[in-house]
């Protein structure tokens, strides 16, 4: 089986993680920096990825992909690109603190679908749903990791409204799923005792930085990518890997 993971900085890790195994798992990467990929690649109507601006052409080349089609791929996976958490996860945090605020629930539940569907990320799931595509490739959706813990930003979350958080997770998985793909969330085995932010052991080491995780958080997304091409793999070959 081969399997595409496309994303943005957040696939570092997870890389690092697949690199130190040293197992071929058939699974390529394309990857930039930001927010600079997605909105600026197109499928054509053969299901090929194009390019729209010479950055991402140039990263498309360099993996390969140039104008290759999207049906030579059995899994299709969108990890980060802004799904979950904006603006060095800031706006996670600004989004579940609002909801202690005495908003209606229709503000609040258009709020939550605002939150998810302005991302490029599920503008791209959009594309892919929309794509010439076989029906037996599978696409996966993975929202960015939630922010650390120890995040100055992060304090101050035994305010939040606990019912609206858990409809913000709820709304994210089924807007997913309404476009045809899987929602994968990161790995419960990330989070912190809150249960909305990442433990500070799976902190990046870039003293400020406090969305990525690091080679050991990146190893766990791993094997949820990894368990996910499992099941999608046909008994015989499951079996063999």
């Amino acid at each position: 089986m081969s399997s595409l993971l496309i994303g943005n900085s957040h696939v570092a890790a997870l890389k690092q993680a697949y690199d130190a195994q040293k197992i071929d798992h058939n699974l390529h990467f394309l990857t930039i920096h930001g927010n600079r990929l997605l909105p600026n690649l197109k499928i054509d109507e053969t299901g090929a990825l194009q390019a729209t601006n010479e950055e991402v052409r140039r990263e498309l080349i360099a993996q390969d992909l140039d104008s290759v089609s999207l049906n030579t791929f059995d899994n299709i996976i969108i990890y980060g690109c802004r799904l979950r958490v904006i603006a060095s996860s800031r706006k996670w945090i600004s989004k579940i603190k609002s909801t202690a605020k005495p908003f209606s629930a229709q503000a609040l539940h258009q709020s939550h679908l605002d939150f998810i569907h302005t991302t490029s990320h599920y503008k791209f799931l959009i594309k892919l749903q929309r794509a010439n595509l076989n029906e037996d490739v599978k696409i996966a959706s993975i929202p960015a990791p939630y922010p650390n813990e120890v995040a100055p930003f992060a304090q101050g979350l035994d305010r939040v409204n606990h019912s609206e958080v858990s409809k913000i997770m709820n709304i994210h998985k089924s807007e997913v799923e309404t476009v045809g793909s899987t929602f994968l969330d990161t790995p419960a085995a990330l989070l912190s005792k809150n249960g909305y932010t990442t433990h500070k052991k799976f902190k990046h080491k870039g003293e400020d930085d406090f969305s990525h995780l690091n080679v050991k958080g990146g190893a766990l997304v791993l094997e949820e990518v990894l368990n996910f091409i499992r099941n999608n793999a046909p008994p015989q070959m499951a079996a063999g890997t």
